[in-house]
């Protein structure tokens, strides 16, 4: 028969492995995590590291809106060099053709109504049917937030999914297999304003 004291020892002992065992289990599963959430931060971080690099691109696509104002669909061709931009929406949404050129500060409208010339912004948001943020398309049409600017996120697997920024909602439903994946399917949303863009060519 055991001693009490022996007996007390090996309770004890068991007792002290039970919870090492219990420790272990509960920490597992953050050390598990770690990786993941590393490798996701450096997904994201090598991404934007490339992109930053492209200053020059162009997309092609199609383009839907419904809005107050317009209901319709057309084609668009976004040219970026650098700070620089030139937006051309043609077909039904365009009414024929409508020429965007400008930069984060200024706009230039062309093939649009005269009559709010004075006023360029009004004048681009009448031409397209809904008001354009000039300074974060380049972003967001790339799968970015825009810098500087608060915004809230949420990425799976290093690429951007869904973005609250500047009273808009965008949502990215689809990306290119490319090596850099680039947005092909976004839908922007803001109040009552819906917007579809589709890409079928990135440059």
């Amino acid at each position: 028969m055991l001693k009490p004291s022996l007996r007390f020892c090996l309770v004890s002992a068991g007792a002290y492995l039970a919870a090492c065992s219990h420790v272990n289990q509960q920490t597992e599963p953050d050390q598990a995590n770690a990786p993941l959430q590393q490798q996701t931060s450096v997904e994201q971080s090598a991404r934007l590291e490339q992109l930053a690099k492209q200053s020059n691109w162009r997309l092609r696509g199609k383009i839907g809106l419904k809005s107050p104002q317009k209901n319709g669909s057309g084609f668009i061709d976004w040219q970026q060099k650098n700070d620089q931009f030139r937006l051309q929406v043609s077909g039904p949404l365009g009414q024929g053709s409508t020429t965007i050129t400008g930069d984060q500060h200024t706009l230039q409208v062309q093939g649009a109504d005269e009559s709010s010339a004075q006023d360029p912004n009004r004048q681009a948001e009448e031409a397209l049917g809904w008001p354009l943020p000039q300074r974060e398309m380049p972003y967001w049409v790339r799968g970015l937030a825009a810098p500087e600017t608060p915004h809230q996120g949420e990425w799976s697997n290093g690429l951007l999914q869904q973005l609250e920024q500047n009273g808009w909602h965008i949502e990215y439903q689809r990306y290119s297999r490319h090596r850099t994946p680039l947005p092909e399917k976004i839908k922007l949303r803001r109040d009552e304003i819906h917007i579809t863009l589709v890409v079928k060519r990135w440059q």
